[in-house]
Protein backbone atom coordinates (compact mmCIF):
# COMPACT_ATOMS: atom_id res chain seq x y z
CA UNK A 1 0.00 0.00 0.00
CA UNK A 2 1.26 3.29 -0.96
CA UNK A 3 1.72 6.19 0.80
CA UNK A 4 -1.13 7.79 -0.47
CA UNK A 5 -3.31 5.17 -0.43
CA UNK A 6 -2.64 5.02 3.30
CA UNK A 7 -3.63 8.55 3.52
CA UNK A 8 -6.86 7.72 1.24
CA UNK A 9 -8.00 4.73 3.62
CA UNK A 10 -7.33 7.16 6.73
CA UNK A 11 -9.31 9.69 4.59
CA UNK A 12 -12.65 7.73 4.26
CA UNK A 13 -13.40 6.72 7.54
CA UNK A 14 -13.52 10.50 8.77
CA UNK A 15 -16.28 11.46 6.54
CA UNK A 16 -19.71 10.36 6.06
CA UNK A 17 -20.42 7.30 4.14
CA UNK A 18 -22.12 8.08 0.88
CA UNK A 19 -25.67 6.61 -0.58
CA UNK A 20 -24.77 2.82 -0.44
CA UNK A 21 -28.62 1.12 -1.09
CA UNK A 22 -29.52 2.60 -4.41
CA UNK A 23 -30.49 0.21 -7.08
CA UNK A 24 -29.90 0.53 -10.78
CA UNK A 25 -32.68 2.23 -11.46
CA UNK A 26 -32.55 4.78 -8.51
CA UNK A 27 -28.77 5.01 -9.76
CA UNK A 28 -30.15 6.16 -13.20
CA UNK A 29 -32.90 8.73 -12.24
CA UNK A 30 -30.30 10.09 -9.85
CA UNK A 31 -27.16 10.37 -12.43
CA UNK A 32 -28.30 10.25 -16.13
CA UNK A 33 -27.70 13.62 -17.91
CA UNK A 34 -25.85 15.12 -15.03
CA UNK A 35 -23.54 17.28 -15.90
CA UNK A 36 -20.11 16.27 -14.76
CA UNK A 37 -16.38 17.32 -14.55
CA UNK A 38 -14.37 14.43 -15.51
CA UNK A 39 -11.51 13.36 -12.40
CA UNK A 40 -9.30 11.00 -11.36
CA UNK A 41 -5.38 9.96 -10.95
CA UNK A 42 -3.63 8.84 -13.97
CA UNK A 43 -1.44 5.66 -14.08
CA UNK A 44 1.60 5.73 -11.47
CA UNK A 45 4.41 5.03 -13.82
CA UNK A 46 6.96 7.23 -15.62
CA UNK A 47 6.30 5.59 -19.09
CA UNK A 48 4.16 4.94 -21.52
CA UNK A 49 1.27 4.84 -19.08
CA UNK A 50 2.40 7.91 -17.37
CA UNK A 51 0.13 10.30 -19.64
CA UNK A 52 -3.26 8.24 -19.38
CA UNK A 53 -6.15 8.57 -16.64
CA UNK A 54 -6.08 5.10 -15.20
CA UNK A 55 -10.24 5.10 -15.05
CA UNK A 56 -11.33 6.37 -18.28
CA UNK A 57 -11.29 4.46 -20.98
CA UNK A 58 -12.78 5.52 -24.91
CA UNK A 59 -15.96 4.48 -26.14
CA UNK A 60 -18.17 4.08 -29.16
CA UNK A 61 -21.95 3.42 -29.89
CA UNK A 62 -22.42 -0.38 -30.58
CA UNK A 63 -25.19 -2.22 -32.94
CA UNK A 64 -27.57 -2.96 -30.07
CA UNK A 65 -27.64 0.56 -28.68
CA UNK A 66 -25.45 0.61 -26.07
CA UNK A 67 -21.85 1.34 -26.17
CA UNK A 68 -18.37 -0.79 -26.02
CA UNK A 69 -14.64 -0.01 -26.03
CA UNK A 70 -13.14 2.13 -28.99
CA UNK A 71 -10.84 -0.26 -31.11
CA UNK A 72 -9.10 2.47 -32.92
CA UNK A 73 -7.74 4.80 -30.22
CA UNK A 74 -5.71 3.65 -27.38
CA UNK A 75 -7.46 2.42 -24.85
CA UNK A 76 -7.11 4.71 -21.83
CA UNK A 77 -7.95 8.53 -21.71
CA UNK A 78 -5.19 11.12 -22.03
CA UNK A 79 -4.23 13.03 -18.78
CA UNK A 80 -5.36 16.23 -20.98
CA UNK A 81 -9.35 15.54 -20.30
CA UNK A 82 -8.77 15.93 -16.66
CA UNK A 83 -10.90 18.79 -16.15
CA UNK A 84 -13.22 18.47 -19.28
CA UNK A 85 -16.53 18.72 -19.17
CA UNK A 86 -19.03 16.40 -19.98
CA UNK A 87 -22.93 14.48 -19.60
CA UNK A 88 -23.46 11.23 -18.22
CA UNK A 89 -25.93 9.22 -21.06
CA UNK A 90 -25.48 5.86 -20.03
CA UNK A 91 -25.51 3.70 -17.06
CA UNK A 92 -25.42 -0.05 -17.78
CA UNK A 93 -24.39 -2.90 -15.49
CA UNK A 94 -21.86 -4.88 -16.32
CA UNK A 95 -21.64 -8.58 -17.42
CA UNK A 96 -20.35 -9.87 -13.65
CA UNK A 97 -22.67 -8.20 -12.19
CA UNK A 98 -26.01 -9.51 -13.75
CA UNK A 99 -24.69 -12.83 -14.54
CA UNK A 100 -25.31 -12.64 -18.75
CA UNK A 101 -23.97 -15.83 -18.62
CA UNK A 102 -26.51 -17.04 -16.74
CA UNK A 103 -29.61 -16.13 -19.15
CA UNK A 104 -31.51 -12.99 -19.32
CA UNK A 105 -35.10 -14.70 -17.75
CA UNK A 106 -35.45 -15.70 -14.20
CA UNK A 107 -36.70 -19.01 -13.21
CA UNK A 108 -39.98 -18.59 -13.76
CA UNK A 109 -39.24 -17.34 -17.77
CA UNK A 110 -39.67 -13.59 -17.25
CA UNK A 111 -37.74 -11.33 -18.41
CA UNK A 112 -34.65 -10.00 -15.83
CA UNK A 113 -35.68 -6.50 -14.03
CA UNK A 114 -32.12 -5.43 -13.60
CA UNK A 115 -33.46 -2.22 -12.04
CA UNK A 116 -33.42 -3.69 -8.84
CA UNK A 117 -30.02 -4.71 -8.60
CA UNK A 118 -28.64 -2.71 -5.53
CA UNK A 119 -25.22 -1.41 -5.56
CA UNK A 120 -24.18 -3.13 -8.74
CA UNK A 121 -21.01 -2.60 -10.56
CA UNK A 122 -21.62 -0.42 -13.29
CA UNK A 123 -20.14 1.29 -16.58
CA UNK A 124 -20.88 4.91 -16.67
CA UNK A 125 -20.48 6.47 -19.88
CA UNK A 126 -19.75 10.33 -20.70
CA UNK A 127 -20.30 12.14 -23.98
CA UNK A 128 -18.04 15.24 -24.04
CA UNK A 129 -18.95 18.71 -24.16
CA UNK A 130 -18.15 19.82 -27.84
CA UNK A 131 -17.23 16.48 -29.11
CA UNK A 132 -18.94 13.66 -30.74
CA UNK A 133 -16.32 11.28 -28.17
CA UNK A 134 -17.79 9.06 -25.59
CA UNK A 135 -15.72 8.12 -22.69
CA UNK A 136 -16.56 5.66 -19.97
CA UNK A 137 -15.36 4.24 -16.65
CA UNK A 138 -16.65 1.27 -14.63
CA UNK A 139 -17.55 0.49 -10.38
CA UNK A 140 -19.68 1.68 -8.19
CA UNK A 141 -21.39 5.10 -9.29
CA UNK A 142 -21.65 6.00 -4.92
CA UNK A 143 -18.15 5.80 -4.62
CA UNK A 144 -16.85 7.46 -8.05
CA UNK A 145 -17.59 10.90 -7.24
CA UNK A 146 -14.99 12.89 -6.35
CA UNK A 147 -12.16 10.58 -7.36
CA UNK A 148 -13.41 9.94 -10.66
CA UNK A 149 -15.93 12.74 -11.54
CA UNK A 150 -17.58 15.83 -9.89
CA UNK A 151 -20.97 17.00 -10.97
CA UNK A 152 -20.16 20.33 -12.43
CA UNK A 153 -22.11 22.62 -10.21
CA UNK A 154 -20.22 21.41 -7.02
CA UNK A 155 -17.08 21.59 -9.28
CA UNK A 156 -18.18 25.39 -10.00
CA UNK A 157 -18.59 26.28 -6.36
CA UNK A 158 -15.68 24.10 -5.39
CA UNK A 159 -13.32 25.99 -7.29
CA UNK A 160 -14.87 28.59 -6.27
CA UNK A 161 -13.76 28.19 -2.16
CA UNK A 162 -10.53 26.93 -3.37
CA UNK A 163 -9.59 30.48 -5.08
CA UNK A 164 -10.79 32.08 -1.93
CA UNK A 165 -8.01 30.44 -0.20
CA UNK A 166 -5.52 31.19 -2.38
CA UNK A 167 -5.88 34.57 -2.13
CA UNK A 168 -5.89 34.97 0.79
CA UNK A 169 -2.65 33.29 1.29
CA UNK A 170 -1.02 35.82 -1.53
CA UNK A 171 2.08 37.57 0.49
CA UNK A 172 1.69 35.24 3.83
CA UNK A 173 4.17 33.04 4.95
CA UNK A 174 3.80 29.09 5.42
CA UNK A 175 5.66 26.00 6.55
CA UNK A 176 6.44 22.74 5.04
CA UNK A 177 6.67 19.60 6.48
CA UNK A 178 7.66 15.87 5.45
CA UNK A 179 4.31 15.57 3.40
CA UNK A 180 5.34 18.65 1.36
CA UNK A 181 6.03 18.17 -2.48
CA UNK A 182 8.22 20.99 -2.97
CA UNK A 183 9.47 21.25 -6.34
CA UNK A 184 12.25 23.30 -8.79
CA UNK A 185 10.91 26.17 -9.71
CA UNK A 186 11.54 25.33 -13.15
CA UNK A 187 9.49 22.50 -13.39
CA UNK A 188 7.79 22.17 -16.22
CA UNK A 189 3.52 21.66 -16.80
CA UNK A 190 4.09 18.35 -18.70
CA UNK A 191 6.90 16.91 -15.98
CA UNK A 192 3.42 18.40 -13.31
CA UNK A 193 1.48 15.19 -14.98
CA UNK A 194 3.79 12.44 -14.54
CA UNK A 195 4.28 11.46 -10.81
CA UNK A 196 7.38 10.07 -11.79
CA UNK A 197 8.86 12.96 -13.24
CA UNK A 198 7.56 15.21 -10.24
CA UNK A 199 8.83 13.28 -8.08
CA UNK A 200 12.86 13.47 -9.54
CA UNK A 201 11.93 17.44 -9.33
CA UNK A 202 11.42 17.18 -5.54
CA UNK A 203 13.68 19.01 -3.12
CA UNK A 204 14.60 16.88 -0.17
CA UNK A 205 17.58 18.56 0.92
CA UNK A 206 15.78 21.73 2.64
CA UNK A 207 14.99 21.29 5.60
CA UNK A 208 11.01 21.14 6.82
CA UNK A 209 9.62 24.13 9.25
CA UNK A 210 10.84 26.81 6.51
CA UNK A 211 9.52 30.00 5.92
CA UNK A 212 8.01 30.04 2.76
CA UNK A 213 6.36 33.43 1.20
CA UNK A 214 3.68 33.00 -1.26
CA UNK A 215 4.28 34.58 -4.64
CA UNK A 216 1.73 33.04 -6.41
CA UNK A 217 -1.03 30.73 -6.76
CA UNK A 218 -2.58 28.86 -9.57
CA UNK A 219 -5.45 26.21 -10.22
CA UNK A 220 -4.60 23.50 -12.61
CA UNK A 221 -7.59 22.34 -14.29
CA UNK A 222 -6.68 19.87 -16.51
CA UNK A 223 -4.04 18.46 -13.76
CA UNK A 224 -6.93 18.58 -11.28
CA UNK A 225 -3.91 20.35 -8.95
CA UNK A 226 -3.27 23.57 -7.29
CA UNK A 227 0.87 24.77 -7.34
CA UNK A 228 2.24 27.71 -5.11
CA UNK A 229 5.32 29.46 -6.28
CA UNK A 230 6.99 30.32 -2.87
CA UNK A 231 10.18 32.07 -1.97
CA UNK A 232 12.41 30.44 0.73
CA UNK A 233 14.68 33.20 3.48
CA UNK A 234 17.63 33.00 1.32
CA UNK A 235 15.83 34.10 -1.92
CA UNK A 236 15.59 30.82 -3.68
CA UNK A 237 12.00 30.02 -5.26
CA UNK A 238 10.44 26.16 -5.19
CA UNK A 239 6.68 25.48 -6.24
CA UNK A 240 4.77 23.78 -4.20
CA UNK A 241 2.16 20.78 -5.21
CA UNK A 242 -1.16 19.77 -4.32
CA UNK A 243 -2.68 16.80 -5.85
CA UNK A 244 -6.88 17.78 -5.64
CA UNK A 245 -8.13 14.08 -6.18
CA UNK A 246 -8.94 13.97 -2.77
CA UNK A 247 -10.66 17.63 -1.92
CA UNK A 248 -14.16 15.88 -1.44
CA UNK A 249 -13.16 13.44 0.87
CA UNK A 250 -11.35 15.66 3.30
CA UNK A 251 -14.25 17.73 4.66
CA UNK A 252 -13.60 16.77 8.70
CA UNK A 253 -12.65 19.56 11.35
CA UNK A 254 -9.10 17.76 11.07
CA UNK A 255 -8.09 19.05 7.42
CA UNK A 256 -7.22 22.43 7.03
CA UNK A 257 -7.73 24.31 3.79
CA UNK A 258 -4.36 23.74 2.71
CA UNK A 259 -4.35 20.09 3.75
CA UNK A 260 -7.90 19.66 1.77
CA UNK A 261 -6.25 21.08 -1.28
CA UNK A 262 -3.40 18.56 -1.03
CA UNK A 263 -0.76 20.90 -0.16
CA UNK A 264 0.71 19.90 3.57
CA UNK A 265 1.76 23.11 4.12
CA UNK A 266 0.53 25.42 7.50
CA UNK A 267 0.57 28.68 8.20
CA UNK A 268 1.91 28.69 11.41
CA UNK A 269 4.68 26.58 13.85
CA UNK A 270 2.46 23.84 15.64
CA UNK A 271 2.53 24.45 19.50
CA UNK A 272 2.12 20.64 20.52
CA UNK A 273 5.61 19.13 19.17
CA UNK A 274 8.08 19.46 22.31
CA UNK A 275 11.35 21.05 21.91
CA UNK A 276 13.00 17.94 20.43
CA UNK A 277 10.28 17.00 18.68
CA UNK A 278 10.78 20.15 16.88
CA UNK A 279 14.24 19.98 16.18
CA UNK A 280 13.86 16.59 14.97
CA UNK A 281 11.45 17.82 12.67
CA UNK A 282 13.04 20.32 11.22
CA UNK A 283 16.38 18.04 11.04
CA UNK A 284 14.34 15.62 9.18
CA UNK A 285 15.09 12.82 11.64
CA UNK A 286 13.51 10.62 14.41
CA UNK A 287 13.64 9.07 17.74
CA UNK A 288 12.38 6.60 20.31
CA UNK A 289 9.19 8.53 22.12
CA UNK A 290 8.64 10.16 19.34
CA UNK A 291 4.78 11.08 18.54
CA UNK A 292 3.44 9.70 15.23
CA UNK A 293 2.20 12.88 14.95
CA UNK A 294 5.88 13.96 14.77
CA UNK A 295 7.32 11.03 12.54
CA UNK A 296 4.40 11.98 9.87
CA UNK A 297 5.56 16.09 10.16
CA UNK A 298 9.31 14.94 9.98
CA UNK A 299 9.28 11.84 7.15
CA UNK A 300 5.93 12.44 5.92
CA UNK A 301 3.48 9.44 5.38
CA UNK A 302 4.54 6.11 4.99
CA UNK A 303 4.91 3.98 1.89
CA UNK A 304 3.41 1.56 3.23
CA UNK A 305 1.97 0.22 6.58
CA UNK A 306 1.61 -3.43 8.41
CA UNK A 307 -0.26 -3.70 11.16
CA UNK A 308 1.14 -6.38 13.40
CA UNK A 309 -1.43 -6.61 16.32
CA UNK A 310 -2.33 -5.52 20.04
CA UNK A 311 -2.22 -1.90 18.29
CA UNK A 312 1.27 -1.54 16.99
CA UNK A 313 2.13 -1.00 13.51
CA UNK A 314 5.18 -1.11 11.15
CA UNK A 315 5.35 1.93 8.97
CA UNK A 316 7.90 1.20 5.97
CA UNK A 317 9.71 3.92 4.32
CA UNK A 318 11.32 3.85 0.60
CA UNK A 319 13.24 0.28 0.54
CA UNK A 320 14.45 -0.51 3.52
CA UNK A 321 13.31 2.21 6.73
CA UNK A 322 10.80 0.38 8.87
CA UNK A 323 9.40 2.36 11.76
CA UNK A 324 7.78 0.71 14.93
CA UNK A 325 4.25 2.51 16.24
CA UNK A 326 2.14 1.87 19.34
CA UNK A 327 0.50 3.86 21.43
CA UNK A 328 0.95 6.74 19.06
CA UNK A 329 4.71 6.36 19.39
CA UNK A 330 7.80 5.50 18.00
CA UNK A 331 8.99 2.37 19.70
CA UNK A 332 12.00 1.72 18.00
CA UNK A 333 13.16 2.20 14.12
CA UNK A 334 15.65 0.40 11.92
CA UNK A 335 17.32 0.95 8.26
CA UNK A 336 17.91 -2.37 6.28
CA UNK A 337 19.88 -2.32 3.38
Amino acid sequence: MNRFLCVLVFLCACVPSLARDLNLGQIREKFLDTDIVVSGPSFADSGSLANLLADWIWMEPDSAGGFKRQSNLNLNVPNSFRGARGKIVAIEPTKESVNVGGGQVDAFGRPIDYSRLVNPEVLVVVKLAGREDHIGTRGVITAMAPSRFFPAEDFASTRAAMEKVLEALQGKTIYNNGNTVLLDVTISLADLEQPGRRDGARDRSSPNLMPLQVLESRILDAQNAVILKVRMADGQERVVFGDLTYYELRKGPEFTPLERMGLHVHTSIPKRFSAQEMKAIRDKTIFTGMSEAGLFWSWGYPDKINDYGRGGKQYVYGTGQYVYVSNKLVRNFQAIR
